[in-house]
């Protein structure tokens, strides 16, 4: 065997092994997009699935048959021939999947968030099964279950928050009752110099449901506290959401502002505002995973009371 054919071979052992070990997502799923040049959202979107190697085919509109190919599939799925639908139109395995709501307003945030969690179905290898639909995902795959909320994939206990004292004499008087109204599970949850009360306490997230829905309409300002193995503390707002170190709360902007001055004039260049039932919450950076979060908090244990939230 000569040097050439050595070269050759090798060349192409890399270029194999190059190949095989990008994320091959289209095995299972065909992803095809319908853009419009002039259209930014399309180019944003076809260059995010690029990315990603999510994407099999780019068909421009510009072209009659593409067009009426796309209309078609639009048409199956229940749009009138007279809706407005926004592009871009993402088909996968020949099912129209984004967008499905004809004669409303789909934003930049809404088509960003669909190619954040198309993402997360690939990189699991699993079928995408939903559709969007404004505000949910819809099913579309008989047989297929929704995915799992971010915070159901945290082992720890779940509490129902319905009230938080600075003195234990009145968090024992609430506790008390809470439970002479049939809240057998009420306990007190010291952190701090804070002492809260949990009408009730749960290993799963999706259990919280039916609890919370029978709760006296006095307790219907409830929270949730989340506390793993570590006894880490996590506040959840939104179950599905983003894991933020918060260095501070507060009723008036100008509180927050002030705050979020002096972190960013230390290095924390990342610190932003989040509102939320008229709080000023002041985030010094977010995370995707729990477990980055966690770690962020303990190595800038030096700023005194970060907290950690899901929103």
């Amino acid at each position: 065997m000569n040097k050439t054919q050595n070269k050759n071979i090798i060349f192409g052992l890399l270029f194999f092994s190059l190949f095989v070990s990008l994320p091959v997502y289209s095995q299972k799923n065909k992803l095809v997009i319908y853009t419009d040049g002039a259209c930014g959202r399309c180019q944003f979107a076809k260059q995010f699935l690029k990315k990603n190697h999510i994407l099999n085919d780019n068909l421009s509109i510009n072209q009659g048959d593409i067009v009426m190919d796309m209309w078609n599939k639009l048409y199956s799925i229940g749009v009138a021939q007279n809706a407005k639908i926004e592009l871009p139109v993402i088909v996968l395995n020949g099912v129209v999947v984004f967008p499905v709501v004809e004669n409303s307003v789909v934003t930049d945030t809404d088509l960003s968030d669909f190619l954040i969690n198309l993402d997360k179905f690939y990189k699991l290898g699993s079928e995408f099964p939903y559709s969007y639909t404004g505000q949910d995902y819809m099913q579309i795959y008989n047989g297929e279950k929704e995915p799992a909320l971010v915070i159901e994939q945290l082992p720890g206990v779940f509490y129902i928050i319905v009230g938080s004292y600075k003195h234990l004499e009145y968090a024992r008087k609430a506790e008390k009752l809470l439970k002479n109204e049939s809240f057998k599970r009420a306990k007190i949850i010291q952190s701090g110099n804070k002492y809260r009360i949990s009408a009730g306490n749960f290993t799963h997230f999706n259990e919280l449901a039916n609890f919370t829905e029978k709760l006296p309409e006095k307790y219907k300002n409830f929270w949730i506290l989340f506390k793993d193995k570590n006894n880490t503390e996590l506040i959840v707002d939104n179950p599905d959401g983003t894991f933020a170190v918060v260095a501070g709360s507060f009723s008036k902007k100008i509180n927050a502002v002030e705050l979020q001055n002096k972190l960013k004039s230390s290095g924390f260049s990342d610190c932003i505002i989040n509102k939320r039932n008229n709080l000023y919450r002041v985030v010094l950076k977010s995370f995707d995973k729990y477990e980055k979060a966690v770690s962020y908090k303990k190595n800038h244990n030096d700023i005194k009371n970060l907290w950690l939230l899901l929103y």
